[in-house]
């Protein structure tokens, strides 16, 4: 039996996706869902077994399962009782969870990067009707940029490394493995500059867009007219200023982004 594990209960409704995050090797939280027990109910018996009262008005439910170094483990169609009928409990097989290890470094240099959030998710798949659309596990890498990823499916997930200063790197298909895997980061870009007006006032609440390797990030001027988009990835990119208040129109214009500060004022001609 697994002594220590956590459950957590829902409606069943087949088709249906959840979504949970292992915030800790002993725990998930369920993200989104105000009809899932969000807390779960931790067991630590000796027996592996457990009772969850006062289900009223479902009697079909679906159990969410995790515990420390197995696989989380999904049962659907679970049926409640009342406590006075007999019936046979529900056998829920734990699975022993895979590991992924990994390093995150620099890209041209290989030096490891520390203090990268490293965010696992699962692609959407998952067990049988009752699928779990989206599995989040989170961490952070050490002095050399490793780090371990623990009680993972044998499902392919993505990855997304964020750290400041570093373009925003996702990774597809990643799987649990024995051996190390490695991952690069490249120095972000950053495009900053200051809206002004025709009488040399600054703009505030204008928008600037950056278009760059199919993605999309903006920004809006502050009271200064200044505005600023850090983390930015490499590469050919169009800069948007959207119609400010007051005033029609806007410019778009086209740079190849590098790591470091790209200034871009626009001064707004008169009308």
């Amino acid at each position: 039996p697994v002594r220590r594990f956590h459950v957590f209960c829902g409606p069943f409704e087949p088709g249906m996706h959840h979504w949970f995050d292992p915030t800790n090797i002993h725990g998930f939280d369920i993200l989104g869902l105000t009809r899932f027990d969000t807390t779960g109910i931790e067991y630590g018996r000796e027996d592996g077994r457990f009772v969850i009262r006062g289900r009223y008005g479902v009697t079909r439910h679906a159990l969410i399962v995790p515990a420390a170094g197995y696989m989380p483990q999904v049962a659907e169609g679970v049926e409640a009782r009342p406590a006075s009928m007999p019936g046979d409990p529900v056998r829920i097989e734990m699975v022993p969870g895979l590991t992924l290890r990994g390093r995150v470094i620099v890209q041209g240099t290989g030096e490891g990067v520390e203090g990268v959030r490293v965010i696992h998710l699962l692609a959407p798949r998952g067990w049988g009707t009752y699928r779990v659309s989206q599995a989040q596990c989170t961490t952070g890498t050490d002095a050399d940029g490793g780090f371990v990823l623990r009680d993972l499916t044998d499902i392919p997930g993505y990855f997304r490394l964020e750290k400041p200063g570093f373009a925003e790197a996702v990774y597809s298909d990643v799987a649990p493995s024995s051996e190390e895997q490695v991952f690069g980061l490249s120095p972000g870009a950053k495009v900053e500059g200051t809206v002004t007006g025709a009488d040399g006032d600054p703009i505030s609440a204008a928008v600037v867009a950056v278009a760059v390797a199919r993605e999309s990030f903006t920004a809006s001027t502050d009271l200064e007219g200044r505005y600023r988009i850090n983390n930015l990835p490499a590469g050919d990119a169009t800069v948007t200023l959207q119609g400010t208040t007051g005033r029609q129109g806007g410019w778009t214009r086209s740079i190849k982004l590098a790591a470091g500060a790209h200034l871009l004022p626009y001064h707004h001609p008169a009308e």
